[in-house]
């Protein structure tokens, strides 16, 4: 027996009962509707956000500018954010080391900017950009990423080779990103639907195969119980991917796989004892189909069962198992928004008894996107127009702001990822990991194609939103707020021996200082010695900030006080591990070019096994039938190790290490990079070779043995203060690593007063404007144009007729164009166009 309610989202929930006419309601009904109301409780008050970046390209150049255009959202309903108006964007290089943050000020719901690739600062890899809101890191990974190849700058203008030169591990940072799990030579992991098996129950068993390097791979083969009776056979469907259905028994089942004219043995997970499974069956396009059954020795009761999406529960019901082992439900999905559904099933206590993630794709939530006036290829320098409409799926017109790119399809480099808008927001951001050929599910709405996003949600399923929290089973304390502006935030401590004490009721006062003005304010610390400032005014860039502590003596006179001000600025996450297929390029006639540093005085082996000890230890790159080493080279174009020692400073206090705070340099370095490490008789070392200090010769950088022995090496102790911050040109002669100091001015080497602490704050980057070319002047540049991107507009706003018209110029090619364009409505409404171009064979 069930019952069915209806729930109305973002109102007070109140329920119909139809079936309970004549029915006395059950308390246990009454206690699950009210785990519902808390958890769209939760959701209303609590909603989560999400990001998606929008970039010009799909790969770069040193030299480079990367351009991106964010699109910020509240879950629910996909509409532009009302919340948070501060949007983190990291570039991270390939050892996961933060290279830049931009920190853009978000406006109804959009911000976009770019960066900089210089060959001064960086070096060739796969490098990470990450997008996020303070209040986002409340939720593990739910940050936007995507990797992207960044390649040597052309040797000669418009010489495209996709040529990356590795840096030797005596020349790069230490390793900071999440190490890959170690991987036999296939691997088979199992998932069993609603979470876990239960013994005599039928359930289904989903399973991914993939590679040591964890790409996919397609098996077959047999599952067998323990008394080796086969029981199941298994075969993967999409992306090594399968699913089987099985019955288990007290003891582990066993899987027996071919691959690769090798036998392979697995483990299946251990069945519990008792318990409940879920089956879900979400092959109608119309309705979800639920089938629920629990072990004969439990005892039977009620259930409930919520289906909810991107965190607000559209659907809930009940079923009676007191007599009967199984139960069937069966939901229309008509009143289901698009995208991941998650559906729990839950007792009367509020405790889960299984979940699992279904996805539905409505034809009504989607824009399209039509661009006119289009040709295969363009002549050099010509004019290009182009007419955009967008319409809904009925056909209206729609005003919106788009943002486009238009590329040079001959010079886009081919990459795995084929991620969008309207996909990362229904699908990506609610799946756990990197997504392997992502528009496939997308191509169709058919059962082969819905077959295989079921195994896909099965496999990667993953709980965004957490039904024990949400539904106030356990409690939820956020470890970040919504930022409404800039903030200065933090505590105040009074360290002491035995450790630091929080200070309520302190004053703390507020300088900011910029070229526009300056901020003033003053608190007072609440009981756990907190406090936050917003500032009224937007600040732009770094600006200078200066905090005093000061308390009342005992004669109620207010003095400086050498508190501790800890300032809450240190959450940025840990770099995560790449996945094979973000570092690697899509199939293309024209692979990676790789070449090698070697350093003055070393050989480096460039053997398979000693090349991979050089590359980071979450990156292994092998692309074996793409690469071409085509030389190796000394090289001392790309930068070396480089510490601003104030921000680095900074980051030491914001993360409560202050007891310990490096003295002077040598310490300092220990502490910001294990590579460096004290001998026993105190002598500094870097990666076994002794370390030198010298001051930065005026006009150059070092460049040779002869430019290192005609300087004066440093040899007495080097106070952190004096330093504005330290350059490693990390030039490995043999013995010996030359760190080069840049030593402050006499001025800038004044002691903080009591109470006092200087510091910086990061305000709002400036917004970069993309350069447009114009040739219709009548005469054409003296040199070549080699642009890649032709065209790039984060604001690209339709009329009432849904329309919209761009116009640019050509570079000096015949060029086949990529187009690409991207929105999302104030409703909530995604669309995308992407079209044009070729396949990339080389460049001449």
């Amino acid at each position: 027996m069930k019952h069915r309610f209806l729930i109305h989202t973002f109102l007070p929930l109140f329920f119909t009962y139809p079936l309970l006419l004549s029915a006395q309601v059950d308390s246990s009904i009454l206690a699950m509707a009210d785990w519902v109301k808390a958890y769209n409780r939760f959701g209303k008050y609590n909603p989560q956000e999400k990001v998606y970046l929008h970039f010009d390209n799909t790969g770069y150049y040193l030299g480079e500018t990367m351009w991106f255009a964010a699109y910020v959202v509240t879950a629910p309903q996909l509409r532009p954010t009302e919340m948070s108006k501060v949007l983190y964007v990291e570039l991270l290089t390939p050892e996961g080391r933060i290279v830049e943050t931009k920190k853009l000020k978000i406006e109804e719901g959009r911000c976009h900017n770019g960066f900089e690739l210089s060959p001064a600062q960086l070096s060739p890899g796969f490098y990470e950009v990450r997008a996020y809101t303070r209040v986002m890191l409340n939720w593990e990974e739910t940050y936007f990423s995507r990797v992207f190849p960044i390649f040597n700058k052309p040797e000669n203008e418009g010489d495209y080779q996709m040529r990356m030169t590795r840096i030797p591990k005596s020349r790069r940072y230490p390793e900071y990103r999440k190490p890959s799990e170690k991987r036999n030579d296939v691997n088979l992991s199992f998932y069993p639907e609603g979470g876990e098996m239960v013994e005599g129950l039928p359930g289904r068993v989903a399973f991914k195969a993939v590679d040591d390097e964890g790409r996919s791979v397609a098996v077959s083969g047999t599952v067998y119980d323990s008394d080796e009776r086969p029981v199941a056979t298994l075969e993967t469907l999409h992306c090594g991917m399968g699913s089987f259905t099985l019955t288990p028994g007290d003891k582990p089942c066993r899987a027996e796989i071919s691959y690769n004219g090798k036998t392979y043995r697995y483990t299946l997970p251990e069945a519990k004892a008792a318990g409940y499974t879920l089956g879900v069956d979400n092959s109608d396009r119309d309705s979800l189909h639920i089938k629920i059954r629990r072990s004969r020795d439990i005892e039977g009761g009620w259930v409930g069962l919520t289906v909810s999406c991107r965190g607000i529960a559209h659907a809930f019901e009940v079923a009676d198992l007191r007599g009967q082992e199984e139960a069937e439900l069966h939901l229309s999905k008509a009143d289901f928004p698009a995208g991941v559904q998650q559906i729990t099933l839950f007792t009367p206590e509020g405790e889960g008894l299984g979940e699992r993630l279904a996805f539905h794709q409505r034809d009504d939530h989607q824009l399209l996107i039509t661009v006119g006036g289009r040709k295969n290829s363009y002549r050099p320098y010509e004019k290009i127009t182009l007419p955009l409409h967008v319409t809904d799926a009925e056909g209206s017109p729609v005003s919106t702001t788009l943002s486009v790119s238009v590329r040079d399809a001959v010079t886009e480099i081919p990459t795995h990822y084929a991620g969008t808008l309207s996909a990362n927001l229904l699908l990506e951001s609610d799946v756990k990991g990197y997504i392997e050929d992502i528009g496939y599910y997308f191509e169709a709405d058919d059962a082969e194609h819905r077959a295989a996003l079921d195994l896909l949600l099965l496999v990667q399923g993953w709980r965004r939103y957490e039904w024990r929290q949400q539904a106030g089973v356990e409690p939820f304390e956020p470890a970040h707020r919504v930022e409404e502006g800039i903030m200065v935030q933090g505590q105040v401590l009074d360290y002491k021996i035995t450790g630091s004490e929080p200070i309520p009721n302190s004053e703390v006062s507020v300088w900011i200082y910029s070229e526009y003005g300056t901020s003033h304010n003053t608190m007072l610390t609440d009981s756990a010695g907190r406090f936050a400032f917003l500032c009224k005014d937007d600040m732009t860039g770094w600006v200078d900030l200066v905090l005093r502590t000061r308390s009342a003596d005992s004669k109620g006179r207010m003095k400086n006080r050498s508190y501790l001000v800890e300032l809450d600025r240190t959450f940025s996450p840990q770099g995560r591990t790449y996945y094979h297929e973000e570092i690697t390029l899509a199939p293309s006639q024209t692979g990676i070019i790789y070449e090698e540093i070697i350093d003055a005085d070393t050989d480096i082996d460039t053997s398979d096994e000693h090349f991979d000890e050089q590359l980071s230890d979450s990156i292994k790159v092998h692309q074996l039938s793409e690469v071409v080493v085509k030389a190796k080279r000394e090289y001392y174009g790309f930068p070396q190790i480089v510490y601003d020692v104030s921000r680095e400073n900074d980051k030491l206090i914001d993360c409560g290490e202050y007891r310990d705070m490096p003295d002077d340099i040598q310490e300092f370095l220990v502490r910001v990079n294990p590579l460096f490490r004290f001998s026993s008789n105190g002598t500094l070392w870097y990666k076994g070779k002794a370390v030198s200090f010298m001051p930065r010769p005026m006009g150059r950088p070092y460049s040779s043995i002869n430019d290192i022995d005609s300087m004066e090496i440093l040899e007495n102790y080097i106070p952190i203060e004096a330093l504005k911050y330290w350059e490693g040109e990390m030039l490995d002669f043999s013995r010996f690593v030359y760190v080069v100091l840049h030593i402050k001015s006499p001025t800038e080497q004044q002691r903080e007063k009591k109470g006092y602490r200087r510091t910086s704050l990061q305000g709002y980057s400036v917004a970069r404007q993309f350069f447009e070319v114009d040739y219709g002047k009548g005469h054409l540049p003296d040199e070549a144009d080699y642009r890649r991107t032709l065209y790039w507009n984060p604001a690209v706003a339709t009329d009432s007729l849904g329309r919209a018209y761009v116009d640019f110029y050509n570079n000096s090619n015949t060029t086949h164009p990529r187009i690409e364009a991207e929105t999302l409505t104030p409703d909530g409404l995604p669309g995308g166009f992407e079209a044009g171009g070729v396949v990339r064979q080389g460049v001449e």
